[in-house]
């Protein structure tokens, strides 16, 4: 294996999201994913936790580990990547989990403990341009002034029709 994806799943997905087995697919890799609690006190430390553990478990330890997200599974990826320092690909996430939770009806006690999202500049972000979710043209003039790897297409906030791009980016870099 030449990489071990950690998947982070959007609000209201699982570990068993479809883009695991996805991700799966790609040559030379394996993908796992974990369950998310939706407050960052819990699920910070668990993922953590969980992650170090799959690293020491893998009998390869020379596989380039990599953190995928989608989503507010974006905004886990880039925050447990400058954890771990690792790369990561970012695909549609949520910027400011503070204020945008809180239309799904999670409690202001929860999205309180949310920080704004990390920009890093050696993740790769792949923009739906038709997000019906998330309006992103902020985030696009932050990363078009950041010379990020940006990837722009369509897909919707799931990036369902797009996914293979992902799929295909992984496999080759």
């Amino acid at each position: 294996m030449d990489k071990l994806i950690i998947y982070f799943h959007g609000y209201g997905s699982s570990k068993e999201s479809s883009k695991v087995q996805w991700l799966n697919k790609a040559s030379n890799s394996r993908c796992i994913a974990f369950d998310i609690d939706i407050d960052p006190t819990i699920s910070i430390p668990k993922l953590t936790h969980d992650i170090t553990m799959e690293i020491l478990d893998e009998p390869n330890l020379d596989e380039e580990l990599i953190f995928v997200g989608t989503s507010l599974g974006g905004w886990y990826a880039a925050k447990l990547a400058s954890i771990f320092k690792c790369g990561s690909v970012i695909i549609n996430p949520t910027i400011n989990p503070k204020t945008s939770l809180l239309k799904y009806g999670v409690s202001s006690q929860i999205c309180n403990n949310y920080s704004d999202f990390e920009f890093n500049e050696d993740a790769t972000y792949f923009i739906s341009l038709d997000d019906e979710v998330i309006d992103h043209s902020g985030l696009l003039l932050t990363l078009e002034n950041r010379k990020s790897k940006l990837f722009k297409s369509y897909g919707g906030h799931r990036f369902h029709e797009n996914f293979t791009l992902v799929v295909d980016y992984l496999s080759q870099n």
